[in-house]
């Protein structure tokens, strides 16, 4: 294995959040915001419960969303 094969983790250009949420103070809002304002890249939110999530097109699942190089962050409140 090769630096340049982990590229996808280190140096995503785009990331999906399963559990991405509009919730203030759960973990799904907190990293989505983190990621959309931080993140040069693209951000998948991922919740079937959800069309939008913080104005973005939210998926019903990893199998929608397409071209993710980091499959999930997941984000779930316990």
């Amino acid at each position: 294995m090769t630096v340049s094969d982990l590229s996808a983790l280190f140096a995503p250009g785009c990331v999906a959040v399963v559990g991405a949420s509009e919730e203030r103070g759960s973990v799904g809002h907190a990293i989505t915001t983190s990621l959309r304002d931080e993140f040069d890249g693209e951000v998948v939110p991922v919740n079937p419960n959800h069309k939008t999530v913080l104005g973005q097109p939210c998926v019903d699942g990893l199998a929608e969303a397409d071209a993710v190089d980091l499959d999930a962050l997941l984000a779930v409140d316990g």
